[in-house]
């Protein structure tokens, strides 16, 4: 049984990496008539769905209606690497990821996020993160939105984590339209630490209504008062994490009426005379 799961995972990655191959490869070609990485954007909700489907991904999406139309920042918790995936899958609007400038520096990977337009970020260095955070307006006024996972590293066991202040800077120095998303099941499909994912799970993701944040655009931009603004944003994740576990609570069987009881007594009456 464990060789099968090998053998298993091993095909599974082995079709990730393809699939991602030629997906860099789109973009690249594609590159020189989309510079701005719209076409990336929608040929990543195809490379994202083809990811979902091999691994037999069951998507349930709660708050569609609240992300019919961007531009928006999205800010989601953080649990797996495939994240990005579902975000992708789920949301029907043109996406930019931020990530640390790490990933833009590996081969293929990294030529492929700047072709498409994603956006690198260093957190410790500030005066780099304010320039970057002043150029996002430009991508919010071509219709792009924004998704940020304010954890800044993965959950363990898929429980909301405490944000930093990154994206609370971001909100202050743009006030853009601020959506809430949970995603909740990724640490069952390719946990921390595990190297094959595991097939066939169910993933919730629920988009939250647009947070009114207007208390805190006229105040100092700081630090402090974006993790302020973090703070309340990462409250409402955690509703909507329960509101989740809610929807996979097993439904207990309702209680019988008095016309089914009586139903039952007279079936229980009649049995032994058939």
């Amino acid at each position: 049984m464990r060789i099968f799961s090998w053998v298993r995972g091993l095909c599974l990655w082995a079709f990730w990496l393809v699939w991602t191959a030629l997906t860099w490869l789109v973009i690249v070609l594609t590159w020189p008539f989309a510079p701005h990485g719209h076409f990336a954007g929608w040929w990543g909700r195809i490379w994202a769905r083809g990811i979902l489907l091999s691994s037999g991904v069951r998507l349930t999406v709660e708050g569609r209606h609240n992300v019919r139309s961007g531009p928006f920042v999205v800010l989601g918790n953080h649990s797996s690497m495939l994240d990005i995936a579902v975000c992708y899958a789920a949301l029907p609007i043109q996406l930019r990821f931020v990530s640390r400038p790490f990933f833009f520096k590996v081969p293929f990977l990294g030529w492929g996020m700047w072709l498409a337009r994603h956006v690198s970020m260093d957190p410790k260095r500030p005066r780099e993160a304010a320039e970057v955070l002043r150029s996002l307006d430009r991508r919010f006024r071509r219709g792009v939105s924004i998704v940020m996972f304010p954890e800044g590293t993965r959950s363990r066991d898929g429980s909301i984590g405490k944000p930093r202040a990154g994206a609370g800077l971001l909100i202050l120095e743009t006030n853009p339209t601020v959506i809430p998303v949970c995603i909740d099941g990724m640490d069952k499909l390719l946990p921390i630490g595990s190297i094959f994912p595991r097939i066939f799970k169910r993933i919730y993701v629920y988009y939250g209504e647009p947070l009114d944040l207007s208390e805190f655009y006229g105040r100092e931009k700081n630090r402090d008062v974006a993790q302020s603004i973090m703070t309340q944003v990462m409250e409402n994740i955690r509703r909507m994490h329960s509101k989740i576990q809610t929807m996979k609570a097993p439904r207990t069987a309702p209680s019988p009426t008095l016309l089914s009881k009586a139903k039952k007594s007279l079936w229980g009456l009649l049995k032994p005379l058939l």
